[in-house]
């Protein structure tokens, strides 16, 4: 299993499947926490595992290619690295053609998440987790994991999953702590 895979989770048997029918939809590394969550009675809505991929490939930064400028191709591609690192942005080549050099462009963090279908006043909170309750009387806890470190140094894609993990197995850790509701919902 890898954490950014979906599943089906079906509230009535405690069953998750990789089909639709009759299942909640739902991260498979969240599945777990999602199902002890309605298990306990505390229904949940949307929920988000984490995900430390591409933003979506159909929105590539497209950068021209200027021959008239004097620098080579493999020049310019490291100009355009080293302006979009100065902004921000973490960014890989996609390819490059004759005219057009594309950059995906990566996450800056992941948000893990989960909503529930009404307000909950929960004793405690997972580790770094936050909590809101908005104007539809509809409480949400999650968590931001940032990919740069406090040195402006990035995590690698090993250190950024392992570290999604952990905050899974710490909300899953904090599900089963919880009492059963019985109604304490607002």
């Amino acid at each position: 299993m890898t954490y950014d895979e979906t599943c089906y989770i079906n509230l009535k048997d405690g069953t998750i499947e990789d089909s639709a029918e009759g299942y909640l939809h739902c991260d498979k590394l969240i599945a777990p926490t999602i199902l002890e969550l309605n298990n306990k009675g505390y229904k949940t809505t949307a929920s988000c595992s984490g995900h430390s991929t591409k933003l979506h490939a159909s929105n590539p930064i497209e950068i021209q290619i200027d021959n008239n400028d004097g620098m080579s191709v493999e020049e310019q591609i490291e100009k355009a690295l080293l302006y979009c690192y100065q902004q921000g942005m973490i960014v890989m080549v996609n390819r490059v053609d004759k005219n057009t050099i594309y950059l995906d462009a990566l996450s800056t963090g992941t948000y893990i998440y989960v909503s529930f279908q009404k307000i909950y006043d929960f004793p405690n909170l997972p580790k770094e987790f936050m909590k809101s309750d908005d104007s539809q009387n509809r409480t949400s806890i999650g968590k931001w994991i940032e990919r740069r470190r406090s040195d402006n140094t990035y995590k690698t894609n090993k250190e950024f999953y392992q570290e999604i993990v952990l905050a899974n197995q710490e909300l899953l850790e904090w599900a089963k702590s919880l009492d059963y509701n019985i109604e304490k919902n607002i």
